[in-house]
């Protein structure tokens, strides 16, 4: 796939059983094994590139699975989001969250044992791990010259065995995204290219430009989490910040800055996106009035709802109805592409 949307994902996946991913081995060979509490799909190709490195291009369908793997000591593992979010509660209870165009940096061994999540129920990504033991015995000429090591990026990046994201940094969706369009036969050599140009540049950026980690407590992610299931399962009911702040004993701030870093937006505007793919679904697949719908996406008044899906779609709701179309794959107008 060139493109990573939602969309695009829900139709390469589809020919899977529900609760099922495929994985393709460095060898060519395909499995399909059980996603792990879920009733998503998913797909992944793992790369072997050298001694000391792999890659895996990763896409599911998901809010997410549990993950177990080894713990070896030493492997620095990269995760980079082309679309979607992803989340990892970690093993002692703390979460750590990743947008698009994000790099999560963290040691194997902290997430050896640690439930995946996918908080807009899709994720695309590329993965790299990195034996820093091997990597440093053997050396790229590129990396030695510009003095960079493993072990000084697990210093650097992982002291005390921490875990941390990135937000965009610049560089680093150049060198990444044009990975995963390539044809497969392309993207060992290219794979192995764009990992040393990665090391070389978390070598290089400077200190004040790394972002604090997007850790967030157990309990905090308990009521983030609760307060997002409040808000979707009645569109038609609206809530301020406040109320949901009584409700789940959050100061509002910690409201705000939880829910954006778990779903990526503000509530205000996570909430409109979500009210208006609603209402494009009402419009194409029932017959309820213009007001139905609008009363069943929270608008008590027909015209502010008519306005509101005008900005977003770029069609009256009457409009949208009668070309009985999906929005092929346009993004609303002032929201970020997933």
């Amino acid at each position: 796939m060139t493109l990573w949307t939602k969309e695009t994902i829900t139709g390469d996946l589809r020919d899977l059983p529900a609760g099922m991913q495929e994985i393709r081995t460095p060898e060519g060979e395909l499995c399909r094994l059980p996603l792990p509490e879920s009733g998503g799909r998913g797909r992944s190709e793992e790369i072997r590139l050298c001694d000391w490195a792999t890659m895996r291009l990763e896409w599911y369908e998901a809010e997410g699975f549990h993950s177990r793997h080894g713990a070896e000591p030493g492997f620095l593992e990269l995760s980079f989001c082309l679309s979607g979010r992803m989340g990892w509660q970690l093993r002692d209870g703390s979460g750590l969250y990743l947008g698009p165009g994000g790099l999560a940096i963290r040691l194997r061994e902290s997430c050896s044992d640690s439930r995946l999540q996918f908080p807009l129920g899709y994720y695309a990504g590329l993965a790299f791990s990195v034996d820093t033991r091997t990597l440093d015995a053997q050396l790229p000429v590129p990396l030695a010259q510009m003095g960079v090591t493993g072990a000084g990026l697990l210093e650097r990046y992982c002291p005390g065995g921490r875990s941390l994201a990135l937000a965009a940094q610049a560089g680093v969706a150049p060198l990444l995204e044009p990975l995963a369009r390539l044809p497969r036969e392309a993207r060992p050599a290219w794979g192995l290219l764009r990992i040393q140009e990665l090391l070389l540049l978390l070598g290089a950026l400077e200190q004040p430009e790394l972002s604090s980690p997007e850790g967030w407590p157990r309990d905090q992610l308990a009521a983030i989490q609760a307060v997002h299931a409040r808000l979707v399962e009645d569109l038609s009911r609206r809530y301020t910040i406040e109320e949901l702040s009584r409700e789940h004993l959050l100061n509002t701030s910690a409201l705000k800055a939880g829910f954006k870093a778990v779903y990526g937006q503000p509530v205000g505007a996570y909430m409109r996106e979500l009210r208006m793919r609603e209402a494009a679904r009402l419009l194409r697949e029932s017959d309820l009035p213009i007001a139905g719908v609008a009363a069943a996406v929270g608008y008590e008044n027909q015209g502010k709802f008519t306005r509101a899906f005008k900005e977003a779609v770029g069609l009256l709701p009457t409009e949208y109805r009668r070309q009985n179309g999906p929005l092929r794959g346009k993004q609303f107008p002032g929201v970020p592409r997933q």
